[in-house]
Formats: C-alpha cells, sequence, structure tokens
C-alpha cells in the first residue's frame, strides 16, 4: 500500500532532484528554486488572505449605502436622452417570401 503515501518518498525526492540537475544545469537550478519558493510563498499569501475574507465575512460591518445618483436630465432628442430616429414611414409585410405571413401569398 505505498501508493496511498500522503507525500513522495527520499528516494523519489532524490530522482526528481537529479532529472532538474541534468535538465537545467548547475548554474540555473538555484535561480529556478528560488523562482519556485517566491512562487509558493505568493501562493500560499494569497490563500491566506482569501481564506481570512471568506472566515470573517460575517464580521465585517456592511458599509453605508451610497445615494441613488440622479438620472440625467432629458437631452434635445426625447425623455431617454437619445436622438430621435427619423420615421421611414410604415412597415410592409414580405410578400415575396412563402410562407412568411400566410399562404396566401404564395404564388407558385
Amino acid at each position: 500500500m505505498a501508493f496511498l503515501s500522503v507525500g513522495p518518498s527520499g528516494g523519489e525526492m532524490l530522482v526528481v532532484f537529479v532529472v532538474a540537475l541534468l535538465l537545467f544545469g548547475p548554474r540555473r537550478l538555484p535561480e529556478i528554486a528560488r523562482a519556485i519558493g517566491k512562487a509558493l510563498e505568493l501562493l500560499r499569501r494569497s490563500s491566506q488572505d482569501f481564506k481570512d475574507q471568506v472566515m470573517n465575512i460575517d464580521r465585517e460591518p456592511p458599509g453605508p449605502v451610497p445615494p441613488a445618483a440622479e438620472p440625467p436630465p432629458p437631452g434635445p432628442g426625447g425623455d431617454d436622452g437619445l436622438p430621435k430616429a427619423p420615421c421611414a414611414g410604415p412597415a410592409v409585410p414580405d410578400a415575396g417570401r412563402p410562407g412568411k405571413d400566410s399562404e396566401d401569398d404564395y404564388t407558385g
């Protein structure tokens, strides 16, 4: 039941270290390890901050409700402040396509 262990064993860690040493070389390995360490620390801090916010969400009093904004005054176009569009006239039903409005329009 060794496959149910929680973390990697010493032998597995040694293999990972040797593979990383072969891939990146002895000069770049410390730089990569520092970058990974900084990333893990940032992740840990962020997750802790998020956890604190979730745990304290019911303890924080709600802030003051901002006053409702007044609507803008009506513009020259109409009540909604948008300019009026020119009217093109009454809409004409599409009689050229069969089955669009009724079957009586079909001439085929």
